[in-house]
């Protein structure tokens, strides 16, 4: 019998030994794939070196035109993208460049002046000119960087002394052209609407614009004619109006209103020859997806923004801030929060703000700091309100904003986020959505009632719905989990209930509530009866985890890739469950729609 016992102990004891083996092997193919794959990234970036450069001969700055030009080599080597990153003055902006026809904001083809851009063809190269319009002096530097495969390579090249010199672009045609697309004004006449020649959607391309003006190929329009459209010293067809000969000469298109605003009787303005000039204010940039970056508190600052195809430049336009969690970054932002489409459908400028932070495994982790969280910004007292607040200046003047309707939504460390600004920007944000989290700030010094849409789930790892001394910390769960050693970061939370009652105080409400909505899993109740009509609505997700509603599977992409691994398993022990069937992006938008700053 001993010796029975004996065999089954070896028997069992290699059995495990088999397991562990299994296992090492299953990590090892796992690790394995990805230095492989990150060493042929590493690979196809290092060919890019002295391939793709900056023709230094052909790059200088025009201080009379404001412009910069720029030449791009491209050598026997096949790139997908070129990302340009042009500093000055404190200000960083940066855009790419691809191998197919497109329009880039400020940017021309040298000489001809013509809009329709893209890289050179291999062992060819290509000159750009650049308006530096939004910069306060003369360029600093510019670089460049491919993109290869989707991946994105380091600086391939770069110049810091840039050479003062004079830009000829070839002179466009000066007087509006009638043709199948509307009238269209001084630019290149094959990439605008003269000739149907690779103009941007809205405008050619098979697409009238007989009622509007087109401008560097975009239909402008505005038949209710609220305000007309003036080119020249005319209205555009289909309004009809005067402009009561307001036009200065130089400043391009305005709409029609008093003699202090748009460009007549006054210098507001200024040179607004590629824009829109409303009410003093030189509207150039267009629907598009913009990188932009701006210099606060000492540290380079970034956000990205989704700007729709309905936004025209001549309405004031409301804008979503979307805050990414404690971790995250602004390029993984629009595909977390999944918030574009909205934006096209409803009209809305959706910005997504980055935190601080720093790269690891490739990606980039940040935070905010919040209050009592988290990360490096909390710990390094990051002026995060400060360059959301320069932020919106600098969005103010880049495109036309609603000054009434600025909102703002969160995740986790983000929903904090949105909190904190709430308070200490409520003359400027009209109402937050946050979701995942509570408030982490000791004081809130209110200069008006701010309308609240609270959401989270009970089953939330992360931030428990009745709060306590321990929260946060599912992150750190997550890495330990896979073997990733990482200390553990938590801070006190109020519970959700808690954290409303103290949000229904500061907005003067009432106990009294109703349910607005109640389906499936999810009941939200609303607070109408406050000051200012600042109303409080708290959608709960019974059994949801700590994930954004509305989604049918994780964000991680461990999941996208092997939903059932262990990875994938580890993050969703981590979170918690999924809330599919929520759709919480409309009833957020439909609450901004019922509350703009009054």
């Amino acid at each position: 019998m001993q010796n029975k016992r004996s065999l089954s102990t070896v028997v069992t004891t290699l059995i495990l030994i088999a397991l562990v083996l299994v296992a090492v092997a299953i990590v090892w193919v796992v690790v394995n794939k990805i230095i492989k794959d990150e060493m042929s990234s590493i690979e196809s970036c290092s060919k890019t070196l002295n391939k793709v450069t900056l023709n230094n001969l052909h790059t200088y700055y025009d201080p009379d035109s404001d412009k910069l030009q720029f030449s791009i080599s491209i050598r026997d080597i096949n790139v997908d993208k070129v990302l340009v990153t042009i500093s000055g003055g404190g200000v960083k902006k940066s855009f790419t460049i691809s191998n197919e026809i497109s329009a880039i904001n400020n940017l021309m083809n040298y000489p001809n002046g013509s809009l329709g851009i893209k890289l050179p063809e291999k062992n060819s190269n290509l000159t750009y000119v650049y308006d530096m319009i939004g910069f306060d002096g003369e360029p600093d530097s510019i670089q460049i960087a491919a993109i290869i495969n989707g991946k994105q390579c380091g600086i391939c090249d770069s110049l810091y002394k840039i050479d003062i010199g004079e830009i000829n672009i070839e002179e466009c045609i000066s007087e509006p052209i009638e043709t199948t697309c509307g009238t269209w004004v001084c630019g290149t006449k094959t990439n605008n609407c003269g000739e149907g020649v690779n103009c941007p959607p809205g405008c050619g391309s098979g697409e009238s614009c007989v009622d509007g003006i087109c401008v560097k190929g975009e239909c402008i329009h505005n038949c209710s004619c609220a305000s007309d459209i003036c080119v020249g010293e005319t209205c555009s067809d289909g309004c009809g109006g005067s402009c009561d000969g307001m036009l200065e000469p130089d400043c391009g298109i305005r709409v029609c209103g008093p003699a202090p605003n748009g460009c007549g009787g006054s210098d507001e303005c200024g040179t607004c020859t590629e824009g829109i000039c409303v009410d003093g204010i030189c509207y150039i940039l267009g629907p598009s997806d913009y990188d932009f970056s701006l210099v606060h508190d000492g540290l380079t600052r970034r956000y990205i923004v989704h700007v729709p195809n309905l936004y025209d430049k001549i309405t004031k336009t409301p804008i979503v801030l979307a805050f990414h969690g404690g971790g995250g970054n602004a390029n993984s932002s629009p595909e977390y929060f999944g918030l574009n489409n909205k934006s096209d459908e409803a009209g809305f400028i959706v910005v997504y703000p980055e935190g601080t932070g720093k790269e690891a495994f490739g990606k980039f982790f940040g935070t905010w700091n919040a209050g009592r969280c988290c990360g490096s910004a909390l710990e390094n007292n990051i002026d995060d309100v400060g360059f959301i607040d320069n932020m919106i200046k600098q969005l103010e003047k880049d495109f036309n904003i609603d000054a009434k309707r600025i909102f703002a939504t969160g995740f986790s460390n983000g929903a904090q986020m949105s909190y904190r600004i709430a308070c200490e920007l409520s003359d400027k944000i009209a109402a937050i959505a946050p979701g995942g989290s509570m408030g982490t700030f000791e004081y809130c010094d209110l200069t008006r009632p701010v309308p609240i849409f609270a959401f989270g789930g009970t089953e939330d790892p992360c931030t428990p719905y009745g709060g306590g001394e321990i929260c946060g910390g599912c992150a750190a769960d997550f890495w330990n989990n896979i073997g990733v050693p990482v200390q553990y970061e938590t801070y006190r939370c109020d519970g959700v209930e808690e954290h409303i009652d103290k949000w229904r105080n500061l907005n003067n409400c009432t106990e009294e509530q109703e349910i607005i909505y109640q389906e499936n899993n999810t009941t939200c109740v609303s607070y109408t009866n406050c000051q200012d009509g600042a109303e409080i609505v708290l959608c709960i997700c019974y059994g949801g985890g700590h994930v954004w509603p509305g989604k049918d599977e994780y964000s991680a992409e461990s999941c996208k890739i092997n939903p059932d691994g262990f990875i994938c398993t580890a993050w969703k022990n981590a979170i918690g469950p999924l809330i599919p069937d929520f759709n919480v992006n409309d009833m957020i938008w439909e609450f901004f729609e019922r509350h703009p700053m009054k």
